[in-house]
C-alpha cells in the first residue's frame, strides 16, 4: 500500500497540497517595501498592504467564477495579476509612491520570474470581470435587470466572464417600477 501511495505521489509530482492563490498573494505582498508619506496624505505601507491584500483576495475569488482561470493559468500567475488589479483598482485610495511600486514589481520578478507583461492577459480578464460585476451592481441599484439567454447550451449558467457572452445573447428588460 505504501509503495502504491509513493507511486501516486510521484505521478502527481508531490503536489498534494499546493498553496491557494490567496496564500500566494499574501506571500508576494511580503515583498512590498515600507514607506510613509508625510504630506497631507495619510498613507503607510502597513495600511496599503492590508488594503491591497483584501482587494487582491477579492480578485482571486472572482477568478474562481470562470473556469478559464483554473484550466489555463497557474495560481501564482493569477495571484500576481490579482495584486496588479488591486493596485490599479485602489490607485486613488492607496497612495503608493511610483518608486516603491517599481521596486515591489522588480522584487516579485526577481523572486518568481513573473512579470506584469507575462500576466497581462490574466489582468485584463480579471479587470473585465471586475468591471462587469460592478456595472451589473450599478444596474441592479438603478432597477435595471440584465438577463442572458443561452443559445446553444454550451455556456455555463454561472459563467461570469464577458467573453462567455459570445454564446449568449443579452436581452434588456428596461426599467422596472419600484
Amino acid at each position: 500500500m505504501e509503495a502504491k501511495e509513493l507511486e501516486i505521489l510521484e505521478m502527481l509530482e508531490w503536489k498534494v497540497n499546493p498553496p491557494s492563490t490567496a496564500r500566494i498573494v499574501a506571500t508576494l505582498l511580503r515583498l512590498l517595501p515600507e514607506w510613509t508619506v508625510f504630506d497631507n496624505v495619510a498613507a503607510h505601507s502597513d495600511n496599503a498592504a492590508t488594503e491591497i491584500y483584501e482587494m487582491a483576495r477579492y480578485f482571486t475569488e472572482l477568478a474562481v467564477c470562470a473556469s478559464t482561470f483554473s484550466f489555463e493559468f497557474k495560481s501564482s500567475e493569477i495571484a500576481y495579476a490579482s495584486i496588479l488589479c488591486a493596485m490599479e483598482a485602489l490607485q486613488n485610495e492607496v497612495h503608493m509612491p511610483y518608486g516603491v511600486r517599481i521596486e515591489f514589481l522588480n522584487k516579485i520578478t526577481e523572486a518568481t520570474k513573473l512579470t506584469p507583461y507575462g500576466v497581462n492577459s490574466i489582468r485584463i480578464l480579471l479587470m473585465e470581470l471586475f468591471s462587469d460585476i460592478n456595472s451589473s451592481d450599478l444596474a441592479r441599484q438603478a432597477g435595471v435587470e440584465a438577463e442572458y439567454v443561452v443559445n446553444d447550451g454550451k455556456a455555463s449558467p454561472v459563467c461570469a466572464m464577458s467573453h462567455c457572452r459570445d454564446v449568449r445573447s443579452p436581452r434588456k428588460r428596461g426599467r422596472q417600477s419600484l
